[in-house]
């Protein structure tokens, strides 16, 4: 019957497998111990070769199946990626690169270069692994890992001469590891780092190179193969850092990479004592003060800059810890004020140095510092308003929208800052700023949130020719709040109840001008009932909008029919119903609210009912 020869055949090669299973192990278990026991010296060639043949023929029939029991090893293919390559040929090239070393202190440099490299081969997989039989094979590696780690940074300290070299290195691996590293578990980690921004030798720093035997060179292909893999290590490009400030530069790239990588490692750099003022330090435009040379200062302000940044960056309680360590330095906003006067600054470090300013500005106590200094305002606000057809590194869209926000953060709920700007000659800055607001839709948001700020706090400085260009831009903004939602309805409105306080008549008028009194009603009680939770995003939305009811019918009793018309009490009731402490707050950094309003929304939503009630007994 085809039936029993078919099972027969199949009985049969299921015989051989297993057969062949049990003799391929066998054998594969004798080569293995033949060619990594020491045996290869004491047979022939004919057998070693045979053992050699067994060996890989029976790695090939295990790799081509690729069952279950030998999936721990070949799922996965990191080991043919061309950069885990690179990091088996480091290894056997700094190892053959020893043999050419004549000193022994060359010898004992070679074991270390061999040591640090060694430690960077399996952390990013350590990092990668989310589970399954990999992460238990590799786990075994880990405290391998965190000590040998622990060791390199460790060497991050060896302040001595002779270490130079060593230390040069480690800080440079150190850097790239820091992509993906919490040092919160090495201890003394971050006085190491720290250690890398002490500048007190003044002498020339080279940069790492092998010494070779000339005799050797010629004939150590690896050694060639060497030199080419190093210039692939792009952390620093030799031909440019020759000097003392190559320890300073990896260093400012190590916390900038830690930072960005971790919020732990941003808790870290809060608890170190003297590292702040280090970074502070190199913001200076003066290379003197730094021992630095010209081309190195202007790196290292870079750098600087953007670890801190970062650190002015980070949310919650550490982020409050870290703003004010940085603005204690009584020389930063002086450095950065430099920075912004300097006519030789690039744009990106003036971008840098708005990006800062902003973050330390959400602290009262630093903004009005900062608006006291003259030169950043006077450069914010030409920043800000400078256009095409200005010259220099100010007519970039990113630098005026950078600028207004920072003029945005300085007004904000503070009335020393608005009454400097507004003291500047002829109030050109004010014109300007609310032609932008007409003129340029790119810059509609920040223009409006300055202007309201200044509406806000400045009254008393508000001439007529201000009171003009507002009235002129009014019929504008009232068109844009019709169609406005989110973060921009809660701009555009409260620009347009400042200019109602400040401007009643102009407000009046521009609503029925344009016949737009019942619709902007409309569009305030709906807006009011569609923003019932509110958005770390415009949290004040609901405040703004009871604002600019509680003007309009401060204005006129009319404006108080159409709210009652329009069921603005049953909003003002569902308002009080769902209060939300996220509304005490003007501004969101992650989830942690900054700078709170001067008056808060049940208060507003009191005075609305009251002037509601007080319309409704004036009714005949």
């Amino acid at each position: 019957m085809p039936e029993e020869q078919l099972n027969c055949f199949v009985q049969v090669v299921a015989s051989v497998e297993r057969v062949g299973n049990a003799l391929g192990t066998l054998a594969f278990t004798w080569a293995t111990v033949v060619l990594l026991g020491g045996y290869p010296t004491s047979i022939t060639c004919v057998d070693f070769a045979y053992a050699t043949a067994l060996f890989f023929l029976e790695a090939a029939r295990m790799f081509c199946p690729n069952r279950s029991e030998y999936q721990l090893f070949f799922r996965t293919r990191g080991a043919l990626r061309p950069f885990s390559w690179n990091r088996v040929i480091v290894v056997i090239c700094l190892n053959n690169v020893g043999l050419f070393l004549p000193s022994t202190k060359s010898k004992e440099l070679s074991v270390s270069i061999l040591m640090l490299v060694a430690a960077t081969l399996p952390f990013p997989g350590v990092h990668k692994l989310k589970g399954g039989p990999l992460r238990n094979a590799i786990s075994l590696l880990s405290p391998l890992v965190v000590m040998t780690v622990t060791t390199l940074i460790q060497m991050l300290g060896w302040t001595n001469q002779e270490d130079n070299q060593i230390r040069l290195l480690a800080a440079k691996i150190t850097a790239e590891l820091a992509r993906g590293l919490q040092i919160v578990t090495i201890p003394g980690a971050m006085n190491s780092i720290s250690s890398l921004l002490d500048n007190q030798n003044k002498q020339q720093i080279q940069e790492l190179i092998i010494q070779k035997d000339s005799g050797g060179e010629e004939n150590c292909w690896i050694l060639k193969l060497w030199h080419q893999m190093t210039k692939k290590w792009s952390i620093l490009e030799e031909e440019q850092w020759t000097e003392t400030d190559v320890f300073l530069v990896l260093g400012l790239v190590t916390l900038e990479r830690l930072a960005t990588y971790d919020i732990v490692n941003c808790m870290e750099i809060s608890r170190s004592m003297d590292l702040i003022p280090k970074i502070t330090e190199f913001t200076s435009n003066n290379s003197e003060r730094i021992c630095v040379n010209e081309t190195s200062q202007k790196i290292l302000i870079d750098l600087s800059l953007k670890v801190l940044r970062r650190l002015a960056s980070i949310g919650g309680e550490t982020g409050i810890t870290l703003r004010h360590k940085i603005s204690e330095d009584p020389f930063l906003l002086g450095n950065l004020a430099e920075i912004l006067e300097d006519s030789k600054s690039s744009q990106e470090l003036r971008k840098l140095t708005i990006d800062i300013l902003i973050k330390l500005a959400m602290d009262e106590t630093t903004k009005r510092e900062i608006g006291s200094i003259q030169v950043i305002v006077q450069m914010l606000m030409f920043a800000f308003t400078a256009q095409d057809d200005l010259p220099g590194a100010y007519s970039d869209c990113s630098m005026t929208m950078k600028a207004g926000q920072a003029l945005s953060m300085l007004t904000l709920e503070s009335a020393d800052n608005c009454s400097a700007i507004m003291k500047e000659p002829g109030h050109r800055f004010f014109k300007d700023v609310a032609r932008m607001l007409v003129h340029d839709n790119r810059y509609i948001h920040v223009a409006a949130n300055v202007l309201q700020n200044l509406c806000k706090h400045s009254r008393v400085e508000l001439g007529d020719s201000v009171l003009v260009e507002l009235s002129s831009v009014l019929l504008e903004v009232l068109g844009q709040v019709m169609d406005a939602e989110g973060k921009e309805l809660e701009v555009l409105v409260g620009l347009s109840s400042q200019i109602c306080r400040v401007s009643p008549k102009s407000f009046s008028k521009a609503l029925e001008q344009g016949q737009k009194e019942a619709r902007f009603v409309e569009k305030l009680i709906n807006g009011l009932n569609a923003n019932m939770k509110p958005n770390p995003q415009f949290p004040g939305i609901r405040s703004v909008i009871v604002e600019q009811c509680i003007y309009m019918m401060e204005l006129s009793s009319r404006y108080a029919t159409y709210f009652r018309n329009h069921e603005l009490m049953e909003a003002l009731i569902r308002v009080e119903k769902t209060p939300s402490r996220a509304e005490k707050y003007r501004l969101f950094l992650g989830n942690t609210g900054l700078i709170e309003h001067r008056v808060n929304l049940s208060s507003l939503v009191e005075r609305a009912k009251q002037l509601m009630a007080v319309h409704s007994t004036q009714q005949p």
